[in-house]
């Protein structure tokens, strides 16, 4: 109906933010670009960080879209699964079947494959999209402190987490653990905070009227 009547070509009022129709705001302009000088420098570490639906994943799917083939990328979005499963994850996007393998094995292979790209002079890529979005437990906080440590000053990585750096202690139920990824995160790491309420949830009313009884 939208499309003949108004002559549209795509159909709007999308529940699903679009890429193609994204709007950047100076927070997410700026984002952004931070997010392309990754490209840039091989070293590059940025973090992300806002409130659930201030659009941080669709501005790295913008991102993404934008990029050169010839970058190695990996991308993950959940970060609540096993140990290994988040390695297999890793080594899934980088084109291996890691499925069969054990935390040992997936561990040497991915750094294996980190180590020969560096030689090979190409470019990763690792985003871990909304870190923290619910509690780690000490081991598999330990396993993200070790795989962001190995990255450090070797490769380039993007972080989004609706968390702050304060809040950081508890999604990783460590404040030693949190206290040491921090300092390599604030050492050589661009950060950039999105302000304002959530895209998703802006036109909704979510008043309760407390008046009536519960049914």
């Amino acid at each position: 109906m939208y499309l003949e009547l108004f002559k549209l070509h795509e159909l709007p009022f999308r529940l699903s933010p679009d890429p193609q129709f994204l709007y950047l705001s100076k927070q997410h302009a700026r984002a952004k670009a931070y997010m392309e000088s990754t490209i840039w420098f091989a070293d590059g570490f940025v973090v992300i960080t806002g409130e659930i639906g201030a659009g941080k994943t669709t501005l790295i799917e913008t991102f993404l879209r934008e990029l050169q083939s010839d970058l190695v990328i990996a991308q993950i979005n959940q970060t609540q699964l096993s140990p290994t499963a988040f390695l297999q994850t890793i080594l899934v996007q980088f084109g291996f079947s890691p499925y069969n393998m054990k935390k040992p094995e997936v561990l040497s292979t991915l750094n294996q494959f980190l180590v020969e790209q560096h030689v090979n002079g190409r470019r990763v890529l690792l985003i871990i999209d909304e870190a923290g979005y619910l509690p780690l437990n000490r081991h598999d906080a330990n396993l993200v402190f070790q795989i962001i440590a190995r990255r450090y000053e070797k490769g380039s990585v993007i972080i989004t987490s609706n968390k702050t750096f304060g809040e950081w202690g508890q999604v990783f139920t460590d404040d030693v653990l949190a206290t040491a990824l921090l300092d390599r995160f604030l050492h050589h790491c661009d950060v950039i905070t999105i302000n304002g309420p959530s895209w998703r949830m802006k036109d909704k009313n979510l008043t309760t009227d407390t008046s009536q009884p519960m049914p």
